[in-house]
């Protein structure tokens, strides 16, 4: 399975972090000099050895945090939606950049100041150059002050975000709370589903996999998310249930017709009709759930509304659960087809 671009990325220093760090480590440096030569020569030494520490440690961090973080033309779509929720894409790349081009700043700085050492013709000369070096250097850290903060701030919340593979099948599951959303998710995943705080609102994403005639699906449930009117939404969790697009090959939509989960059947109609109008390409599987505690009439008034026969299950006692999991597959699977011979 497709790692999570932003999961393994290491903590990025902040400019105080990253100077104290360098600037420690430099000056405990101590390069092996012969005894029988100039003072001169061994302060030329020690100062040439402390700058070349002091500019790798730097160059070697910033490089670092540059390769791991991935440009924002290399993400998934709904990666990229995700980090255009905390900073514009402008400023995300502007400031991975501008690590690469510290990093050559400081290369530049690191030679000439050895240079003008090796020219100097006093301990007292190579001293001052020595100091200038490292004020220069570390001025440039303290430049991408916020550049640095800003990247720190995208690992964070983006690396909470559990791994979700584009390239295999992906089913959303959506309803109003309590209408057995989780115990479907639980129920048809082979390992425990996955679940882990999602960025930019109070909510969590679970994602469940599982294998089903040789193919590997993943099953995401979003409480929080798509589970009341698209009207109540500020415009954050707003953005976010638009990245959802990028992933879903087909949805499934939960009723509770019995009601007991405390959503009325046209309270949660209504919200099956704006899941339809979020997601206009996207299929979506309405399916009745906890039939068993459900009276004939709750369930003809939903077929009625719908005006078609609905796939009907009792997650909890895995009743009519394979039927449901199967159908939506095949729903994603056509879905796939269909974007595949599109772009072809």
């Amino acid at each position: 399975m497709a790692q999570q671009p932003f999961s393994r990325i290491p903590k990025i220093h902040d400019a105080a972090e990253l100077i104290q760090i360098a600037y420690q480590r430099s000056m405990k440096v101590s390069p092996p000099i012969p005894l029988r030569v100039s003072r001169t020569i061994k302060t030329k030494r020690l100062a040439e050895a402390r700058i070349r520490a002091l500019s790798d440690i730097i160059c070697s961090k910033l490089i670092s945090v540059y390769k791991f973080l991935p440009p924002s033309n290399a993400l998934h779509p709904f990666y990229k939606a995700l980090l255009e929720l905390i900073v514009p894409l402008s400023n995300y790349d502007a400031s991975r950049r501008k690590l690469r081009y510290s990093v050559k700043i400081i290369r530049r700085l690191t030679r000439d100041y050895i240079r003008r050492i090796r020219q100097a013709t006093t301990p007292e000369e190579v001293t001052k150059l020595r100091r200038e070096a490292y004020g220069r250097i570390l001025s440039v850290v303290k430049r991408i002050k916020r550049n640095l903060n800003l990247l720190e701030d995208v690992r964070i919340k983006l690396g909470k975000v559990p791994s979700v593979d584009p390239d295999e099948l992906v089913i959303v599951v959506a309803g109003y709370p309590n209408v057995g959303k989780s115990t479907f998710v639980s129920k048809v995943s082979t390992a425990k589903p996955r679940i882990a705080e999602y960025p930019f609102t109070t909510t969590e994403i679970v994602v469940g996999h599982l294998m089903l005639n040789d193919k590997r699906v993943q099953i995401i449930d979003t409480p929080g998310l798509l589970d009341r009117p698209l009207s109540e939404r500020n415009r954050i969790e707003r953005m976010a249930i638009a990245a959802i697009q990028y992933l879903a090959d087909s949805i499934i939509f939960m009723i509770d017709p019995s009601e007991s989960s405390g959503y009325t059947i046209e309270e949660q109609l209504s919200l099956l009709k704006e899941i339809k109008s979020a997601f206009p390409k996207i299929p979506v599987l309405p399916v009745l759930n906890k039939v068993d505690i459900a009276s004939s009439i709750q369930i003809k008034r939903c077929e009625s509304s719908l005006k078609a026969s609905i796939p009907k299950m009792i997650a909890k006692d895995d009743v009519g659960v394979d039927d449901v999991l199967a159908e939506a597959v095949k729903l994603a699977l056509h879905f796939r087809a269909k974007k595949s011979y599109a772009k072809d």
